[in-house]
């Protein structure tokens, strides 16, 4: 890490500090986080999450509930492995993190062990590639394995399209760390002219989602780079998603939000 982002680093330890009355430190968590988001349909003049489910809003389960509880893929032929990682969260609405590695059945449902509140990250973790689409969801009725509720959707993989991670630009924290948000990148697709405002939302227990930073960029802009200093700073159990209002339907844009994790010192 060099001097100048050391420096940072220093001033939002002090920030939680001052205002927080907590001691938190990087060194003990030694953890990053990067989440990328595609959104391959936006709809015009609707803020829509950077994701790829096809809808423009995920139903975020209530506090002290974790109803998240299948995967299945839309083809028979997924009988692999994947990655998910995700929160559980008690009755206080307190998040945990919980990674887990599940076998999937083709296009027959499976149970995720523990049920969870949040999914932040799916991927396959191993060859032969996906061929069908996975879905991470809510129990509810699936047709040939894809959920007929899209609400009920928490995370997608679009193996049909040769992608073998989600693609949803959020983050959510557990109860017992930070997140110093470093860096944030959004553009739309080089082959899809038009326009998008960005947002970065976040929301701490309790809350509602407030703009923490914006941004507008065309095709003909590219990516567009913003590196936050001072750092923007989540606090314990609390969730981001990037938006975009796009000017016409059908546009493409992509975003990636980068940071540090710090523990919380006991």
């Amino acid at each position: 890490m060099g001097m100048d982002n050391e420096l940072w680093v220093q001033q939002a330890i002090n920030e939680v500090e001052r205002f927080d009355d907590l001691s938190v430190s990087v060194e003990l968590e030694k953890n990053s986080i990067t989440r990328l988001g595609r959104n391959f349909d936006m709809t015009a003049d609707v803020p829509s999450i950077i994701w790829n489910v096809g809808i423009n809003d995920e139903t975020l389960p209530a506090a002290g509930s974790n109803p998240i509880d299948r995967v299945s893929s839309s083809s028979a032929s997924d009988v692999e492995t994947i990655a998910l990682l995700g929160h559980t969260s008690d009755a206080f609405g307190n998040k945990s993190v919980v990674s887990l590695v599940i076998t999937l059945n083709g296009q027959t449902p499976v149970v995720i062990d523990p049920p969870l509140h949040r999914v932040v990250d799916v991927a396959r973790n191993a060859p032969p590639p996906l061929v069908g689409d996975v879905y991470v969801y809510e129990d509810s009725a699936a047709v040939a394995g894809v959920p007929s509720d899209l609400t009920k959707v928490h995370a997608k993989i679009d193996g049909s399209l040769g992608y073998q991670r989600g693609n949803k630009a959020a983050v959510t924290i557990s109860s017992d760390v930070y997140f110093f948000i470093t860096s944030w990148s959004f553009s739309i697709d080089r082959q899809q002219s038009g326009f998008c405002d960005f947002t970065l939302d976040t929301k701490s227990l309790d809350s509602v989602f407030i703009e923490r930073a914006v941004g507008t960029c065309s095709r003909d802009s590219g990516t567009d780079l913003i590196m936050f200093r001072p750092f923007l700073i989540m606090r314990p159990n609390a969730d981001l998603f990037v938006r975009g209002t796009a000017n016409g339907t059908g546009v493409r844009a992509t975003t990636q939000v980068s940071g540090i994790v710090a523990s919380i010192r006991s």
